[in-house]
């Protein structure tokens, strides 16, 4: 019946991946929950940037999948195939939201498997890493949020030696710079992600529209800076200070003469 009820669900036919090889990526978007029907599955996560952790082993049977795979959001794990390698099937996150809200028997199965894995990556530190200026406004604020939601998090330094190798692995290209604000231009490495190439190009409309400039250019030292200016507002002039002292007094032979008519 399980089985069944994958195949209504899947996306495509199913693949076969040899030992060790990814069947997805930690933060890829758009992921779907896969059903495993030979071998196994390894689910990993991430604490920080590089410090790999190993979540739990999945056997035939059971489905990879967490609250974010439902709503094509980044993932929190990666997953790849176990020491035999795995066929499994994709299976598609629309049909699969309307299987939780349509059975109920079935959908509070998934939501708890969901919803306990979902835990489970919290409480094995797996989540987001902040960046930025030790001491900063920005990132005191998110951390704030994060640590006010018990979300688990690293932060580094923008200035540290770590810090300034993310920015250097997170720049731009250069070839990419002079065409990130044309309309529907990705580069290469997003094209692979959700997305129109539309979004600079509507802040580089609005922006010119008000007078200013957009711009992007490779920092000294590592990284990109991409920003864009307005014009100022044009100051009036000063007028000249009032004379000091009492006002001059009108001469009444210049003042015009008045007429009574009756």
């Amino acid at each position: 019946m399980a089985l069944r009820a994958c195949l209504q669900l899947c996306a495509s036919r199913a693949n076969e991946e040899i030992p060790g090889e990814p069947i997805f990526q930690m933060g890829q978007r758009g992921v779907p929950a896969w059903f495993l029907l030979e071998g196994s599955a390894e689910l990993f996560g991430r604490a920080g940037l590089d410090e790999e952790i190993a979540l739990r082993e999945l056997e035939s049977g059971q489905f990879t999948g967490e609250l974010h795979q439902l709503a094509d959001k980044p993932t929190l794990a990666g997953a790849r195939a176990g020491a035999k390698g795995c066929v499994a099937l994709p299976l598609d996150a629309g049909r699969l939201r309307a299987l939780i809200v349509g059975s109920a028997e079935l959908g509070e199965l998934i939501m708890r498997a969901f919803i306990l894995r979902r835990v489970g990556l919290l409480e094995r530190g797996v989540g987001p890493v902040l960046l930025g200026r030790a001491g900063s406004a920005e990132l005191l604020r998110l951390q704030a949020f994060l640590t006010r939601s018990a979300y688990p998090h690293l932060v580094i330094n923008c200035a540290s030696e770590r810090g300034r190798q993310l920015i250097n692995d997170l720049a731009l290209p250069p070839e990419d710079l002079p065409h990130i604000f044309d309309r529907f231009y990705r580069s290469v490495a997003s094209r692979s992600l959700p997305g129109s190439g539309l979004g600079l190009a509507i802040v580089r409309d609005i922006v010119e529209s008000h007078g200013g400039q957009v711009f992007a250019e490779a920092r000294e030292g590592g990284g990109t800076t991409v920003g864009f200016t307005l014009p100022t507002l044009r100051t009036l002039p000063t007028p000249a200070a009032p004379p000091l002292g009492p006002p001059a007094a009108t001469s009444a032979s210049r003042l015009p003469e008045a007429h009574v008519s009756g």
